[in-house]
């Protein structure tokens, strides 16, 4: 009998290459399921943010988050942040938004007045993080399934 050897070069290459697609994929899904349930929360903060022009509402964003990235320390997140605007006239900006939300105390010199805050991103976030949970689940399982059947097209 002769014997049939084949030789396989760069196997673990490949085999390196197809789980970092497969790690690459999955954060892909669990980010874009992280941003629909930040959008939804993004609607409940903005609808219930104070409006007197709108400029604190359209300042309120969805950003990914800088000390949770997975390059840094294998972790992927994103947050709610207000824009603070370059100048106080800025008008992408609303530097008050944290006063707004969290209060402030007034000068010490004229009886140090406390003003409370109204703390609605607190309460949106309490009140609504089951409801952005199951969206940002269900957006998972869904991306999931998209990437998926991508995969198994090609």
């Amino acid at each position: 009998m002769t014997e049939q050897a084949i030789s396989l070069h760069g196997l673990t290459d490949t085999q390196k290459r197809l789980r970092e697609l497969d790690q690459k994929m999955a954060d892909k899904a669990v980010i874009r399921g992280l941003r629909a349930g930040a959008r939804y929360m993004l609607k409940q903060v903005r609808e219930a943010a104070p409006k007197k022009t709108g400029r604190l509402r359209k300042s309120i964003t969805v950003r990914l988050s800088k000390k949770n990235r997975k390059r840094v320390n294998g972790k992927l997140g994103l947050y709610i942040s207000i824009k603070k605007g370059k100048k106080s006239d800025d008008p992408k900006g609303a530097y008050y938004g944290v006063f707004q939300d969290q209060g402030w105390r007034q000068n010490p010199q004229r009886g140090n007045k406390q003003i409370a805050g109204k703390h609605f991103i607190s309460r949106t976030f309490e009140a609504n993080q089951d409801a952005a949970l199951s969206v940002t689940l269900d957006a998972i399982k869904a991306e999931s399934q998209q990437l998926i059947n991508e995969f198994n097209a090609s």
